[in-house]
């Protein structure tokens, strides 16, 4: 039950975190979306490549580093698990339950 509690509280930060990163328009965002998106974003004149490449890195290394200490510390402080299979259950349990999150909950 704490498996689906934490990827619950991971779900919410992630909605936050894109709640926040489209808070001046989806613009700031176009990274996440198909190159012919982000190429026709640049031909408008809302942003350059550069802005792109350096907000997407940005957000993959905040972001991964985030999501990994908080699942760390949900898998092994909170719920102290032991050994491969108990830490691999649950992490894919958290983060399977944001994948399905990401999927049906932000749009």
């Amino acid at each position: 039950m704490n498996v689906v509690i934490e990827g619950i509280i991971l779900s919410i930060c992630l909605y936050f975190i894109c709640a926040w990163g489209i808070r001046n328009g989806a613009v700031n965002m176009v990274y996440l979306y198909e190159m012919d998106v982000q190429e026709r974003a640049i031909e408008l004149g809302m942003t350059t490549r550069e802005k792109i490449n350096s907000s997407a890195k940005r957000f993959k290394i905040i972001g991964l580093i985030f999501y990994f200490a908080y699942t760390i510390l949900c898998v092994f402080v909170i719920n102290g698990a032991r050994g491969f299979w108990s830490s691999f259950g649950q992490f894919v349990g958290i983060l399977w339950i944001m994948g399905i999150f990401d999927r049906i909950g932000v749009i």
